[in-house]
């Protein structure tokens, strides 16, 4: 069985290269995975962002239908 570990925000913005606004901002329109409250601390599922990272990430080019380039881009031009 696999155990889920649970960080802050500051260490979202360091995985999702995103800024404090910029994720609650998602988070209102139902964009990003949601926070667990811990009393005054908020949490996310390390598991849940990296599945939206992977559902986000589409490729920039592909050089035929079996190649595609490492360069990614994210909804946020990016």
């Amino acid at each position: 069985m696999k155990t889920d570990s649970f960080i802050g925000i500051k260490e979202v913005k360091k995985i999702v290269h995103l800024g404090t606004t910029s994720i609650y901002g998602l988070i209102k329109k139902g964009e990003f995975p949601r926070r667990l409250k811990f009393g005054a601390k908020s949490l996310w599922s390390l598991q849940n962002l990296i599945e939206w990272l992977k559902e986000r990430k589409k490729p920039l080019i592909r050089l035929n239908k079996s190649t595609e380039l490492c360069f990614f881009r994210t909804p946020f031009g990016t």
